[in-house]
């Protein structure tokens, strides 16, 4: 496992992370996205589920402007769709009180792998600490992840599942790098994705970074990048922010803001 490491760490200098696994990262603690592959659950999965109520959204006003232009509504489909228009929206709103997960803390500065789980604090020492990469199949879809065990009281074993880039010098590497005291080299795209994802951007900045191209972009795919802004980047980015301001988030226990070296006032989510 060790000359595994040495060996990715050798290949890639910088590590490419996103909010799809890492929460936050301060000095000592790298907070971490357990990964589940139910899509009602995950800060990741809730970005999907918004997408396709936006879908829905647009799809029942195109099918109004058709029904409308038709002049064949009667009362009852003027009943259906004031009932779809406004309830497909509300559906995917309810649907999003995703904010009931708690982080996985690594802590370089204790040197222990932390979280909460089944009323317990599960943990284990870094030094003890094994995780492996493997994937995950569903379907034809396939996705990486890193695997681990945390454990409870009485040695009850908790295994835990984080998504992973299946590229070289991703969180894998990250991780090591951190809770050994070596300074993690976080691409600007990741760094970005990070501080999306924990809500660390103001509405302006939101808006203009959609709308930044890079100098390789040609014109079809900058048409492209400001057709997705306009009707989905930037009212997801909106919708996502103004979601995290008014719905309520589960609170942290104690011993895990402990074993996170935290006090009981820090905001992990932003």
């Amino acid at each position: 496992m060790k000359e595994d490491f040495e060996e990715l760490r050798r290949i890639n200098q910088e590590v490419y992370v996103t909010d799809q696994s890492v929460i936050k990262v301060t000095e000592d603690v790298v907070f971490v996205n357990r990964y589940k592959s139910d899509i009602s659950r995950s800060q990741y999965s809730t970005y999907v589920r918004v997408t396709v109520g936006l879908f829905g959204f647009y799809f029942s006003i195109l099918l109004t402007l058709y029904i409308a232009s038709s002049g064949n509504i009667t009362d009852d489909i003027d009943l259906i769709l004031f009932i779809s228009f406004w309830t497909i929206p509300l559906i995917f709103l309810v649907i999003i009180s995703w904010r009931i997960e708690l982080p996985i803390c690594f802590n370089k500065k204790t040197q222990k792998v932390s979280t909460w789980i089944d009323g317990e604090l599960a943990e284990i020492e870094w030094e003890k600490f094994f995780m492996f990469a493997t994937t995950i199949y569903a379907g034809k879809m396939r996705t990486e992840v890193l695997l681990f065990t945390l454990f409870g009281q009485n040695d009850k074993e908790y295994n835990m599942t984080i998504w992973d880039e299946a590229s070289p010098g991703g969180l894998y590497v990250f991780l090591h790098n951190f809770m050994n005291h070596k300074e993690p080299i976080i691409v600007e795209n990741g760094k970005m994705e990070i501080a999306r994802g924990n809500f660390q951007f103001t509405y302006k900045e939101l808006f203009v970074q959609r709308f930044t191209f890079r100098k390789e972009d040609n014109v079809f795919m900058r048409i492209s990048l400001i057709f997705s802004a306009i009707f989905f980047t930037v009212p997801i980015d909106f919708l996502m922010y103004g979601l995290n301001k008014i719905l309520p988030r589960r609170k942290i226990p104690k011993e895990l803001l402990e074993a996170c070296g935290l006090d009981k006032d820090y905001k992990v989510y932003g």
